[in-house]
């Protein structure tokens, strides 16, 4: 189970369509995509192909350590709610990401309607909803034991570097689904009215 982050004051989610921005803002529906989804995304600007692994040097050994982390999402798919910091470079995430911009001005708020919300689904149980800053820390040194658990954990929270200005925070939602259905690209959630969120 990974430890949620500190919550900066506030948040920007990022949308490419209007009508996407003005339904989080009415009414608290959101699209999660499944981090393998992002892997091969058309969307250059938003695809990693090394979502779910980690690459490192290890600081006390000087070693490169290379870590795969699809085993972590076979049985439990992990959906991703993506946003920015505070110490996002604003005008260089409206042009290279997405136009329609919300500001989230209670991320902890957010967690807990996550958390309300996501669970009314059917055919899948959420088993953990986490916090967590992306440690941009992809090919550089870190001070990580490759056999730690913090090690397993990069393999969801890791980007390269020269992604340091979109400050990306992530809401990780780790659910189960029912043996022999296939997990899905998306989940589609509607958290309601009470999220405290300017539309910018």
């Amino acid at each position: 189970m990974l430890k949620n982050d500190d919550f900066p004051t506030f948040l920007y989610r990022a949308f490419t369509e209007e009508q996407h921005a003005v339904d989080f803002v009415e009414s608290g529906t959101l699209r999660l995509g499944n981090i393998l989804y992002y892997r091969n995304i058309e969307d250059l600007s938003r695809r990693d192909k090394r979502e779910t692994e980690s690459s490192y040097f290890q600081m006390s050994q000087g070693v490169k350590c290379h870590i795969s982390g699809t085993f972590l999402t076979f049985n439990r798919p992990i959906y991703l709610l993506c946003t920015s910091g505070p110490d996002v470079e604003f005008d260089r995430l409206r042009q290279e990401k997405d136009r329609f911009i919300v500001r989230i001005n209670d991320p902890a708020k957010l967690l807990e309607d996550l958390t309300n919300g996501i669970s009314r689904e059917s055919y899948f149980s959420v088993t953990n909803i986490n916090f967590r800053h992306v440690s941009y820390s992809r090919d550089e040194f870190h001070d990580c034991d490759p056999w730690s658990h913090q090690s397993i954990e990069l393999n969801l929270i890791q980007k390269s570097l020269e992604e340091y200005y979109y400050d990306e925070y992530r809401y990780l939602i780790s659910v189960r689904i029912p043996f022999g259905r296939n997990p899905k690209e998306f989940l589609f959630c509607k958290l309601g009215k009470g999220l405290i969120i300017l539309n910018l």
